[in-house]
């Protein structure tokens, strides 16, 4: 269907099993496509007149702005012009976040005080690369 055909805040639903695609026009020149693995139906918001997918996008966006601004404070990530190393880095970043979260939700359980994240990063590090060292000091030069 054409952009100008179509009508502001008319939506369109695609299924397939378990996903969910949603065409969603917000504006006169703007289609909004969501994606989604919900179990729901395409069922629209009736005092709003959005999609209830656009609705509850809305509701829930503040989790990505939040690890986007985590990410982008303390970041591992190195300059580099490798398009699988950025996305490598930024699995990475996302991983440390996510790992530290879950760490300061056990420590706070726990009712013991965690770590700063700055701190929580050296920890984690030195933990997952020391195995490693120990192996090559373990093993013999070539020459």
């Amino acid at each position: 269907m054409k952009l100008k055909k179509r009508r502001t805040g008319t939506a369109m639903f695609c299924y397939d099993n378990e996903l969910t695609l949603l065409s969603y026009k917000a504006k006169p020149n703007k289609i909004v496509y969501l994606l989604s693995s919900c179990n729901e139906e395409g069922t629209v918001n009736t005092s709003s007149g959005k999609p209830n997918l656009v609705e509850f996008y809305n509701k829930t966006k503040g989790g990505i702005d939040t690890l986007d601004q985590m990410c982008s404070v303390m970041s591992c990530s190195r300059k580099t012009k490798r398009w699988p190393m950025c996305m490598f880095f930024g699995i990475l970043n996302m991983a440390f976040v996510n790992s530290y979260v879950i760490y300061v939700h056990n420590m706070l359980t726990a009712k013991k005080k965690p770590l700063s994240r700055r701190e929580f990063m050296k920890q984690l590090h030195a933990d997952l690369v020391t195995p490693h060292m120990l192996e090559r000091l373990s093993k013999k030069p070539l020459s």
